[in-house]
């Protein structure tokens, strides 16, 4: 490929990039954040009195949502972040929804 052809001036949906950008980056990376910090008690264990693994989630929140915003702002292929958001957004919300329906079923 030639510099013409790779140059931002010449991209012919630089709108559209931009505003896919702004939405993974916003509500995408608050939910994946907000998934993220639901999994994390599921996930580690309970410990000596029984909320480490809430108190973990709540601190750890701030840096599941930096990093997520991170990730979507420096992802290079938007399509590919995309997926990646999507594939764990459908995993983290199987695990929360299996883990409140066993809470609820006893």
């Amino acid at each position: 490929m030639s510099a013409a052809e790779t140059s931002p001036t010449t991209d012919r949906w630089p709108k559209t990039r931009l505003t896919l950008r702004w939405i993974l980056a916003g509500p995408v990376a608050l939910i994946a954040a907000i998934l993220l910090m639901a999994i994390t008690p599921v996930v580690l264990p309970s410990g000596a009195s029984g909320v480490n693994n809430l108190v973990f989630a709540i601190v750890l929140f701030p840096l599941y949502w930096g990093a997520t915003v991170i990730y979507a702002v420096m992802a290079d292929r938007l399509r590919w972040a995309s997926l990646v958001f999507l594939i764990f957004c459908l995993g983290a919300g199987t695990v929360v929804v299996r883990s409140a329906l066993n809470m609820f079923s006893g």
